[in-house]
């Protein structure tokens, strides 16, 4: 065949592997005599998703976070809103520092991209560096929200194209190796062999890449559902499941207490040879979901706690010591759980105790009784008659067992007792007072002096002190514009004005 016929015939046979011929292509097959011919590869771009082609061509990963693990393929061609509030986000992250509606993930029709915030509260992190505006995603994009890394990368980004350089940059080339100008007349010879052992090289190649691939339609022997087995796997759990056979795909969706839990599960399904994905975005690890939570949530509340006793169940439970307090926290609760219909609020309001001790305390006592919390102690003070000592141990004791206040100071006496020990008569009487016995009136304070947290009082001209002696009372506690005393007919308090 001449060199002439030889040029056409390739210009009429267009494709890359020719069906009558097998095996390594030949030295003919090989020769170019047509210095000016170049080989693109352009034309030929192989994919290795081209076997397996779907329309889902970017993917979301949780890295890390209470949805840690979560995977989901992305159609383009809509948005997506990202964010802590299942009724308005596509996707969900359950984790208390990021908004309800975080940001907005643009996939178009052309499948490219693009990420935004939409102005929330903590921000976003794109591959470590603050997210502002709108930003394309080039291939991949690791984004940082809350405690949360979400991975979003494109599955099926094409490999890059070798291109065959043209015989005046191989001229370049040579003359930058060599250090001498490389005329065309006579390197021409040399320039076409080289190009020729390239052109070899690409060829044999490509043969061997494509005669991996098989001719038609590709069919793969999946195997038979079996029903009962994933049953058997998915029975008895605290969440649910779907199987969309057509994808054979299992979808789970619902609470799991710990994470090793969840790892236990995705592995006896990832066993079944019929499955071949697994969702599991919409499943809920407990544990860590209380673990982020309480990390905000106990700084602000000190005495109060999230716990989950069973899946899907929460339990908000502990002390607070004012009902605006507990007023405050229902509303955080309410702003910021992304589960409310779902959490139990077991708080004990300590101002709602003390009401209802008092309240008990009047029926046996009715003006003789009071009580007050000073200090983390329970202060129960007044006049009693003997046979009311027992009703009110068991009052007592009904509080204790609500309360985190656990100790006690009791300064109860009889009527008689204290009348035949302090001389008063019925109108010069203590009344009961509140709480302890007030005897404000009887000891004015004339000033006082706080030096390193510590109070001294000047009372009756007198400097006193935690520990003196005040007409045989000792002085228990001086602070919060209180005085506090104790003798053996009971305890008594002095109110002073203090910043």
């Amino acid at each position: 065949m001449s060199e002439e016929e030889h040029s056409s015939s390739r210009k009429e046979d267009s494709p890359l592997l020719p069906p009558e011929k097998e095996g390594a292509p030949s030295e003919a097959d090989l020769k170019v005599t047509d210095s000016s011919q170049e080989f693109n590869l352009q034309d030929f771009i192989f994919s290795p998703f081209s076997l397996e082609p779907r329309a889902e061509v970017w993917a979301l990963h949780v890295l890390d976070g209470p949805n840690n693990g979560a995977q989901s393929f992305l159609e383009s061609g809509r948005d997506y809103f990202i964010g802590r509030d299942a009724t308005v986000c596509d996707i969900v992250l359950l984790d208390p520092r990021i908004s309800k509606k975080h940001l907005l993930l643009s996939i178009r029709q052309d499948h490219r991209a693009f990420i935004q915030d939409l102005s929330s509260t903590n921000g976003a992190t794109a591959n470590g560096k603050p997210l502002e505006g709108e930003e394309e995603i080039d291939g991949s994009l690791v984004i940082g929200l809350g405690s949360s890394s979400v991975l979003i990368v494109n599955t099926q980004a094409p490999q890059k194209t070798v291109v065959l350089p043209s015989e005046e940059e191989l001229r370049d080339i040579l003359r930058r190796s060599t250090g001498e100008v490389v005329l065309p007349d006579a390197t021409t010879l040399n320039l076409k062999r080289f190009k020729h052992l390239l052109l070899g090289i690409l060829t044999s190649t490509l043969l061997l890449v494509f005669s991996l691939i098989p001719n038609g339609e590709v069919e793969f022997d999946r195997p038979p559902v079996d029903l009962a087995q994933l049953e058997e796997v998915l029975s008895d759990k605290s969440f649910g499941y779907e199987f969309r056979e057509e994808r054979r795909e299992v979808v789970l969706s619902g609470h799991v207490h710990k994470e090793e839990e969840r790892f236990k599960v995705l592995s006896q399904l990832s066993e079944l040879p019929f499955v071949e994905k697994i969702d599991a975005q919409r499943l809920i690890i407990d544990e860590l979901l209380c673990r982020e939570f309480n990390i905000v949530l106990i700084p602000q509340w000190p005495g109060v706690i999230l716990t989950c006793p069973v899946p899907g169940e929460y339990l908000i439970e502990g002390f607070v010591e004012t009902k605006e307090t507990f007023e405050e926290l229902q509303l955080y609760l309410q702003l910021n759980f992304p589960l409310t219909n779902q959490i139990k609020n077991q708080v004990i309001v300590e101002e709602e105790l003390l009401e209802q001790l008092n309240a008990d305390l009047q029926e046996v006592g009715p003006n003789r009784l009071a009580a007050e919390l000073i200090d983390g102690e329970l202060i129960v003070a007044g006049t009693i008659f003997q046979e009311e000592e027992e009703k009110i141990d068991e009052i007592i004791k009904r509080f204790q067992e609500k309360s985190r206040y656990k100790v006690v100071r009791k300064g109860l006496v009889s009527q008689s007792a204290k009348d035949s020990a302090t001389g008063l008569s019925e109108s010069d009487n203590l009344d009961s007072l509140n709480l302890s016995q007030d005897i404000s009136a009887r000891y004015p304070v004339s000033g006082y002096v706080k030096k390193d947290g510590d109070y001294q009082i000047y009372l009756q001209g007198k400097a006193y002190k935690v520990g003196d002696i005040l007409d045989g009372m000792k002085i228990l506690s001086i602070e919060k514009g209180t005085i506090l005393l104790e003798n053996e007919l009971g305890l008594f308090k002095i109110s002073f004005f203090s910043k």
